[in-house]
């Protein structure tokens, strides 16, 4: 986790947008599946990865739905 105030480096952030498209992709698949309760766990991580990015309004509309 990171300080109080501190933002993401570079590779970093890379990695975070890297882990957000994967979410997206998977969660997109299982929504074709109809899978639930998996959508839900990845969504859940998604948002996560929003709130460490410092992109609230997104992670908070996701977390809505």
């Amino acid at each position: 986790m990171q300080a109080s105030g501190s933002t993401l480096h570079a590779p970093h952030l890379v990695f975070v947008f890297l882990q957000v498209t994967v979410c997206k992709e998977q969660a997109e698949w299982a929504r074709t599946e109809k899978r639930t309760f998996l959508r839900q766990r990845i969504e859940l991580r998604l948002a996560a990865l929003y709130l460490q990015m410092q992109d609230y309004p997104t992670a908070l509309s996701l977390l809505g739905t």
